[in-house]
């Protein structure tokens, strides 16, 4: 949010969606404009915690049941999950100057290299690059071949 430019990434919903949504989050306090996350307005956080019917265009349901399926306990469980703060992972891909395009398990990256192989090196598509197999698969395969 505060880093510059926007670049849109492509997540890993099984394990990164929520890492991602409270590094969103917790935005705010990291770039020092609040010292707590209630007072700051241009958020989604204080939604995830509301009943509100103001709220009721954002859909949170999805996420929140990711941190428990039990209704009565998903506020409880996203702002346990808030106060944490972020892993380290997700510290380090966020600190990188140039941002990549895929924030996921590596058996993520795999499959969306593999369906979006095609794309070869594309001067249109600048991230396309990132999509080629590695040299040790290349050499791997040609040894098997």
């Amino acid at each position: 949010m505060f880093r510059g430019r926007y670049k849109a990434i492509l997540v890993d919903k099984e394990h990164y969606l929520l890492e991602v949504l409270r590094y969103i989050h917790r935005n705010p306090l990291k770039a020092g404009l609040v010292t707590n996350l209630n007072d700051f307005s241009w958020s989604s956080h204080k939604a995830y915690l509301s009943n509100a019917k103001k709220w009721t265009w954002l859909q949170k349901e999805v996420l929140l049941s990711q941190l428990t399926p039990v209704i009565s306990k998903q506020k409880s469980a996203y702002l346990d999950f808030i106060l944490l703060g972020e892993t380290q992972e997700v510290e380090n891909f966020y600190s990188l100057k140039n941002l990549p395009s895929i924030l996921g398990s590596s058996s993520f990256k795999e499959q969306i290299k593999e369906k979006f192989i095609f794309l070869g090196n594309r001067v249109e598509i600048p991230e396309s690059k990132a999509l080629a197999p590695d040299v040790d698969k290349v050499i791997s395969n040609v040894c098997e071949h």
